[in-house]
C-alpha cells in the first residue's frame, strides 16, 4: 500500500485500489471497536467499587464499636478520668466457606509369574464449595466469619502518666485483644 501521507497530500484517492480501500476501512472499524466503551466492564468496576466501600464501612464501624467499648471499660478503672482510644486493624477478617470434601482410595496387589509382587495405591481427593439458595441467587455457605485482626492500640488518658495506671491499661488491652505489648501505647492526656 502506498504511503498514506502521499495519498492525502496529492489527493490520489481515485487511484487507490480496492484492496487499499478495504485495508483502510478495516483499520477504521478496528479503531472504532477498540475505542468504544464497554458498558459491561464499567458496570462490573462500579459494582466492585461499591463492594469495597461497603467492606471498608463495616470495618470502620467494627473498629469504632471496639474503641467505644474499650473507652467505657477504661473509664471505670481507678485513676483514669478521661480517655480516648484508637485501634488499627491489619486485615479485613476472613470468611470460611463450607467445603464438601470427598476422598477415594483404592489399593491393587499384583503378583507376576516370577514370584514378584507389587502394591499400587491410588487416592483421589475432591473439594467442592457448598452453595445456598437465596431467592434466585446462590452464594457460598459461610461456615464462620473471623473478625479483623487488631494491629495496634493507642490509649490517651488522664492519669496515663502514672506507672500503675499505665500498666493496668496495657494489661487490660492485652487481655481484651490479644495484642503484643509493643503494639500498645498509653499516653498521658494533656490538660
Amino acid at each position: 500500500m502506498r504511503g498514506l501521507k502521499e495519498i492525502l497530500e496529492h489527493g490520489k484517492f481515485k487511484q487507490m485500489k480496492k484492496q487499499d480501500w478495504l485495508v483502510v476501512c478495516l483499520v477504521g472499524v478496528l479503531l472504532l471497536v477498540v475505542m468504544l466503551p464497554n458498558g459491561e466492564k464499567k458496570q462490573k468496576e462500579t459494582e466492585a467499587n461499591t463492594e469495597k466501600a461497603t467492606v471498608s464501612d463495616s470495618d470502620r464501624d467494627y473498629v469504632n464499636q471496639l474503641e467505644r467499648r474499650l473507652e467505657r471499660v477504661l473509664l471505670r478503672m481507678q485513676g483514669v478520668e478521661d480517655v480516648s482510644v484508637m485501634i488499627t486493624i491489619k486485615d479485613k477478617g476472613e470468611r470460611v466457606v463450607e467445603k464438601d470434601i470427598s476422598r477415594e482410595s483404592s489399593t491393587t496387589n499384583e503378583t507376576d509369574t516370577g514370584g514378584g509382587s507389587r502394591s499400587v495405591t491410588e487416592s483421589k481427593n475432591t473439594s467442592v464449595t457448598v452453595f445456598t439458595e437465596q431467592g434466585t441467587e446462590s452464594a457460598p455457605y459461610v461456615q464462620k466469619e473471623l473478625e479483623p485482626s487488631i494491629e495496634g492500640v493507642v490509649v490517651v488518658a488522664k492519669g496515663g502518666d502514672k506507672p500503675r495506671v499505665k500498666t493496668e491499661i496495657t494489661e487490660a488491652v492485652q487481655a481484651l485483644f490479644a495484642v503484643e505489648v509493643h503494639r500498645i501505647k498509653v499516653i498521658a492526656m494533656g490538660e
